[in-house]
């Protein structure tokens, strides 16, 4: 959880006792940084950035309820985010990606 989304509870709750200026002043800074967070794409021309994203939380999924099912969805996401960084690298980066790829094999 951020800074910004405890912030904004604390905030909430306050509130719900009674009207608070600081509280409330609190709450919409904190909206709108979250808001802005959320609307922020840090790559443009790509859903990387939103892939990784949904890979940290199939991660802790999968961390907190080990299954298959959680597994595979976490592998999927993770080679979907490969395959992009390969198929956008140059030719040196692609031959680099190809020693890493072999490399993986060494873990099993």
């Amino acid at each position: 959880m951020s800074n910004d989304e405890i912030a904004l509870q604390l905030a909430q709750k306050a509130l719900k006792k009674g009207f608070d200026p600081e509280a409330y002043i609190v709450q919409h800074i904190a909206e709108q940084r979250i808001q802005k967070e959320k609307e922020q794409d840090l790559v443009p021309d790509s859903n990387i950035d939103e892939c990784i994203q949904l890979m940290l939380k199939l991660f802790v999924s999968y961390f907190n309820t080990p299954s298959i099912e959680n597994m595979n969805k976490y592998l999927l996401i993770q080679k979907q985010v490969l395959s992009e960084l390969y198929h956008t690298a140059n030719d040196d980066c692609k031959s680099e990606m190809k020693t890493f790829f072999n490399e993986l094999n060494t873990i099993i």
